[in-house]
């Protein structure tokens, strides 16, 4: 007679079933002792075993509700002690200011706030170049890298044999930033065109180099 397999259904129990059904075993081994004689482990050694998961399962569970309220604690003890240094540190701003005594600032372990700097000068917009818009004519993509601390860019061009560099007098168009620009030009005419950028404080950087081509 062809022997037949048992499954256990263990391999993937989560813990909460695998106490149910540690539990549940004991009892229908009891109930079934006469016939499983040698079983081993026993009902009450199951059940043993299970009580101990369950009771290392409530330490865990106490031990993290205890951990979660000590973080608590620590956040708010650390906002308070950030709280205590800037009004300490307030302080000594004040009686600084009163007395001139510089040098304890730094003997508090304080710093004096650097002024902002008016040094704005702006870089160059560099690698500008003109871009097809898929299925368009009479327009192209305006494209640069952008420059750090630039709050706009103007653009200078024309059409011609005669590059911007060469020109005396052209209007200025102002672009908000160095992408999606998407700018009209008349089609089948060469265009020329250069950028720079502007700043804070009225700063602006010195003009591109010169980007032309074909307007399709």
């Amino acid at each position: 007679m062809k022997k037949k397999l048992v499954v256990f259904d263990v391999s993937n129990i989560s813990e909460a079933d695998l106490l149910r059904r540690s539990n549940s075993l004991a009892d229908s081994l009891d109930k079934h002792a006469a016939e499983l004689p040698n079983v081993e482990p026993t009902a009450t050694e199951l059940r043993a075993k299970a009580s101990i998961l369950s009771s290392k399962r409530v330490q865990v569970e106490n031990l993290k509700a205890q951990i979660a309220e000590l973080d608590q604690q620590i956040e708010i003890e650390t906002d308070q002690l950030k709280d205590d240094i800037k009004s300490i540190g307030s302080y000594t701003e004040s009686v600084v200011n009163k007395t001139n005594n510089w040098s304890l600032v730094q003997a508090l372990g304080f710093r004096f706030k650097e002024s902002a700097s008016t040094n704005s000068e702006l870089g160059v917009p560099l690698n500008l170049h003109f871009g097809e818009i898929e299925h368009t004519s009479g327009k192209l993509k305006v494209l640069f890298k952008p420059v750090d601390n630039a709050n706009s860019y103007g653009i200078v061009f024309a059409y011609g044999d005669t590059p911007p560099t060469e020109w005396s007098q052209q209007a200025i168009k102002v672009l908000a930033s160095s992408r999606k620009n998407y700018l009209s030009f008349d089609s089948g005419k060469r265009v020329w065109a250069r950028v720079k950028a502007y700043g804070p404080n009225n700063t602006e950087s010195d003009w591109s180099d010169v980007a032309t081509r074909i307007v399709p």
